[in-house]
């Protein structure tokens, strides 16, 4: 009866490990398809001259380059 309430346990304890793997590997691809986005909105804002969007847009993108880099 220990052995398998161990086993219950431990494969529990991987199941847990596994769906936190894929949690963060889901956050990480969130963060790069918006900075995909945002890049692609950099392109715009700087084809229509619009600086002051530029500028706002490049600090959105730093800091999800940060967060990936984290």
């Amino acid at each position: 009866m220990r052995f398998e309430a161990e086993c219950a346990y431990r494969k529990r304890a991987l199941a847990e490990n596994d769906i936190k793997e894929l949690l963060e590997n889901l956050k990480e691809s969130i963060v790069r398809v918006r900075l995909q986005n945002a890049t692609a909105e950099l392109a715009r804002a700087e084809n229509a001259h619009d600086e002051i969007r530029a500028e706002q847009i490049s600090k959105e993108i730093s800091a999800l380059r940060k967060s990936i880099s984290l």
